[in-house]
C-alpha cells in the first residue's frame, strides 16, 4: 500500500508532494529529494536514507529517525521537537534555526553540522560527536552533553575541567578573579568571564588563537552547562595548551 507524504498544513483533497511505493518509510531511500515543508509528524523514518534531502521547514515532531542518514540534508527551520535521532548521521547537515527541543541525539554523528540559531533546549546529546559543528547562537539550555565530543574535538568533560581554566587565565589574570561568583552569575557582556579574562568589549577583542575556544565557552556558559566548581577546582593543574580548532 503506497505511503503518501503531504505538505505541512495540507487539508483534505490536497495532493501529496510525494508517494512512496511502500506502506512504511522505515529503511527506505528518500535521498536527494525535495520534502521541504513536509508533514512527517511521528513518522517512522528509522534507518532511512535522507542524504542531501531538502527538509527545510518540515514537521518532524516526535519522528523516529534512529540510525537515519541525514548527511548533507537541509533541515533549516525544521521542527524536530521530541524527535528520536539516536545514532543518526548528521554530518554537514544544516539545522540552522531548527527546533530540537527535547530531541534525543544520543550517539549522533554531527560532524560539521550547522546548528546556528538552533534550539536544543533539553536535548539529549550524550555521546554525540559535534566535531567542527557550528554552535553560534545555539540554545543549549538544559541539554545533556555527557560524553559528547565538542566542536574542538575535546570531550565536554575535558573542556570544562581543563580547557576552560586555561582559557580564562590566558589573559594573565588569576582564575579566582575571572571566575568569581559574581562573574559566573553574569547576565551581560560586561562581567562575562571571557570579557573579564581578556579585557575585551566583544569576542572580536579576544586574541585570535583563543577566539574559537571563547565562542565555545560562551555557548556552553550561556546555557548554564559549565559549573563553576568544576572550573575552579583544577586551577593549579597546568594542563598545557588550549586546543584551537
Amino acid at each position: 500500500m503506497p505511503y503518501d507524504i503531504y505538505r505541512n498544513g495540507s487539508v483534505e483533497g490536497d495532493k501529496p508532494i510525494m508517494t512512496v511505493d511502500s506502506d512504511t518509510l522505515a529503511g527506505g531511500d528518500l535521498s536527494d529529494v525535495d520534502l521541504s515543508g513536509a508533514d512527517l509528524n511521528e513518522a517512522n523514518l528509522v534507518e532511512v536514507d535522507l542524504r542531501a534531502t531538502n527538509l527545510n521547514n518540515a514537521n518532524l515532531t516526535c519522528a523516529y529517525l534512529t540510525d537515519a542518514n541525514l548527511s548533507g540534508a537541509d533541515l533549516s527551520g525544521a521542527d524536530l521537537t521530541g524527535a528520536d535521532l539516536t545514532g543518526a548521521g548528521l554530518t554537514d547537515t544544516s539545522l540552522t534555526g531548527a527546533d530540537l527541543t527535547g530531541a534525543d541525539l544520543t550517539g549522533a554523528y554531527m560532524l560539521y553540522t550547522n546548528l546556528y540559531g538552533a534550539n536544543l533546549t533539553r536535548a539529549n546529546l550524550t555521546g554525540a560527536n559535534l566535531t567542527g559543528a557550528d554552535l553560534r547562537a545555539t540554545n543549549l539550555s538544559d541539554a545533556n552533553l555527557t560524553g559528547a565530543t565538542l566542536p574542538n574535538g575535546e570531550t565536554f568533560e575535558y573542556f570544562v575541567e581543563h580547557t576552560v581554566p586555561r582559557l580564562l587565565t590566558a589573559g594573565g589574570k588569576p582564575l579566582e578573579e575571572v571566575a568569581s561568583r559574581g562573574n559566573w552569575a553574569c547576565h551581560s557582556w560586561d562581567n562575562c568571564p571571557i570579557a573579564v579574562a581578556f579585557g575585551a568589549s566583544s569576542t572580536s577583542g579576544v586574541p585570535e588563537e583563543y577566539r574559537e575556544a571563547a565562542g565555545l565557552f560562551i555557548a556552553l556558559f550561556d546555557a548554564g552547562l559549565i559549573p563553576r566548581h568544576e572550573v575552579v577546582k583544577v586551577q593549579d593543574e597546568g594542563q598545557g595548551d588550549i586546543n584551537v580548532y
